[in-house]
C-alpha cells in the first residue's frame, strides 16, 4: 500500500438529484459535454464516456434523448475524470437502471481512493 501526501485532495461530489445539473447542457452530446468540461480532445472523451457503456452513436446522442440512467453514467464518467481522492455520493442510485447499477458497482470497487456513500439501495451494499 502506498501513500501519498497532498497539500489540496479532489473531491468529487455527486447529489441525488446530479442529472437535473446537466438541465442546461441538454442540446449538448456527452462528447461535447465531456470535452468542454474537461478541455480535453473527441478522442479521449469518447474513450472515457466508452468506460462508462455510452459508446458508439449513443456518445453522440443530445443529452436530452439519454434515459436517466445514461445521463447518471455521463455525471459518473464526468466527475471520475480527473481522478478524485474522495467520491461523496448521495444517493447515486436515483435514476439507475440494471445496468447503469452493474457499472456504478464496478467503478466503486475499482476506485482507488475513499467513498462515502448514502443510499436506499439495498443492491449497493458491499
Amino acid at each position: 500500500m502506498s501513500c501519498v501526501k497532498t497539500s489540496c485532495p479532489q473531491i468529487a461530489y455527486v447529489a441525488q438529484h446530479h442529472i437535473e445539473q446537466l438541465a442546461s447542457h441538454l442540446e449538448s452530446t456527452a462528447v461535447a459535454y465531456f470535452c468542454d468540461t474537461h478541455k480535453t480532445s473527441e478522442t479521449a472523451a469518447r474513450q472515457a464516456l466508452g468506460g462508462f457503456g455510452l459508446v458508439g452513436n449513443l456518445a453522440l446522442q443530445r443529452i436530452g434523448t439519454l434515459s436517466g440512467g445514461q445521463k447518471a453514467r455521463l455525471t459518473f464518467a464526468t466527475m471520475l475524470h480527473d481522478a478524485p481522492h474522495l467520491m461523496i455520493l448521495d444517493e447515486p442510485t436515483n435514476h439507475l437502471d440494471k445496468d447503469s447499477l452493474d457499472s456504478l458497482s464496478a467503478a466503486i470497487k475499482l476506485f482507488k481512493g475513499a467513498v462515502i456513500m448514502v443510499s436506499w439501495g439495498i443492491s449497493m451494499a458491499f
